[in-house]
């Protein structure tokens, strides 16, 4: 990937000659014995001679982890190719959603991507630059959430769409009903995904939370005016069989005193 203008034998070069140069005006510095200019002059020539390995040993790493990895990830590719992974975004219904990739693609590009991520990490930690290895920590740590949910939605879907093939070719399933069981699993399943992501975790609580209220409302007034006539009826009874144990009761007790006072 490098350019004709910046190609690796001019970058040997240029590297070769900072090794020799540096040296070289430390030495020059020296022997004016200025100490105003030479002091300032040689600590910063010598604190770039010493972080000069750390930085060929991070570039080694990037280049190396580069050419490594996507070896490894060109096998990994073939690999699937071989098998049936490659037709799954169809049978789920997301290929027009990954237009002409392909998950092998997919998993090779994953590959690389996170293993420079670490190899980055290494380089960081080499030349001691924490702030950035913290970041990229975050940021792999993040990116593993995202394709846990990715891996969710795409089994969810999948499962989706073969639970509604069976409800509709069930013999009192149709169209509709196979419509409304995948959405309700889609559903559950994106909210699962959104989850696992570390994505609006207040916002899929919410949602569930409004969505469970609105069925338990819509259920009690379906029962309220829809059994309307079933509830009043069931309340006359309950307060029938209640008048006549309190008549029962009152009766039985005006008995009592006359029974005593005929003795």
């Amino acid at each position: 990937g490098l350019s004709e203008q910046n190609s690796l034998p001019n970058i040997a070069g240029s590297l070769a000659f900072l090794v020799v140069i540096i040296p070289t005006i430390i030495a020059a510095l020296n022997a004016l014995k200025i100490d105003v200019i030479a002091r300032p002059a040689t600590n910063m020539l010598n604190k770039i001679m010493e972080a000069l390995p750390n930085i060929f040993m991070a570039v080694a790493i990037l280049f190396v982890t580069f050419y490594v990895v996507r070896m490894v990830a060109n096998i990994v590719k073939g690999l699937l190719e071989n098998t049936q992974i490659n037709q799954m975004p169809a049978k789920v219904g997301l290929q027009e959603t990954m237009g002409d990739k392909r998950i092998s693609d997919l998993v090779a590009y994953a590959i690389i991507f996170f293993a420079m991520l670490f190899a980055a990490i290494a380089a960081a930690d080499l030349l001691g630059f924490e702030p950035i290895s913290a970041i990229i920590t975050m940021f792999i740590a993040f990116g593993a959430n995202i394709i846990l949910g990715a891996i969710i939605l795409f089994i969810g879907f999948w499962l989706a769409n073969i639970i509604a093939g069976v409800v509709e070719r069930s013999e009192q399933g149709s169209q509709f009903l196979a419509n409304i069981v995948r959405v309700l699993i889609m559903g559950l399943v994106l909210a699962m995904g959104l989850k696992a992501m570390g994505i609006a975790d207040s916002i899929v609580n919410l949602a569930f939370g409004l969505t469970l209220g609105a069925v338990a409302v819509a259920f009690a007034l379906s029962f309220g005016l829809g059994g309307q006539e079933a509830a009043a009826r069931f309340l006359r009874k309950m307060q029938d069989k209640m008048d006549r144990e309190r008549d029962e009761v009152k009766a039985k007790s005006t008995l009592q005193p006359s029974s005593s006072t005929q003795e």
